[in-house]
């Protein structure tokens, strides 16, 4: 969705704890400071390794605000939301 603000692609593997953690962290902050305003796709490295490599990824749980030009990346479990909103911030 190219109409959106802010677009995120989420880099996870299958469902390990912290990948877990990342995708909740990552929805609740999108509802609680974005509202409908974003694009959020979830990729499974496990079946989707092809797209990771393209993207850089070699960890995960990995979060790309491609919307950010260049893109940027932040790893971890997403649960702090200061820093992603420093993030969106500082990297318009």
């Amino acid at each position: 969705m190219k109409d959106k603000k802010y677009q995120f692609i989420l880099f996870v593997a299958n469902s390990q704890h912290n990948s877990v953690k990342a995708i909740f962290n990552i929805k609740q902050f999108c509802k609680n400071y974005l509202e409908d305003d974003y694009y959020l796709e979830i990729v499974d490295i496990l079946n989707n390794h092809d797209l990771a490599v393209a993207k850089g990824v070699y960890i995960t749980p990995m979060l790309i605000v491609d919307s950010h030009h260049p893109p940027s990346y932040m790893a971890g479990d997403l649960s702090d939301a200061n820093k992603i909103k420093m993030e969106l911030l500082t990297n318009k």
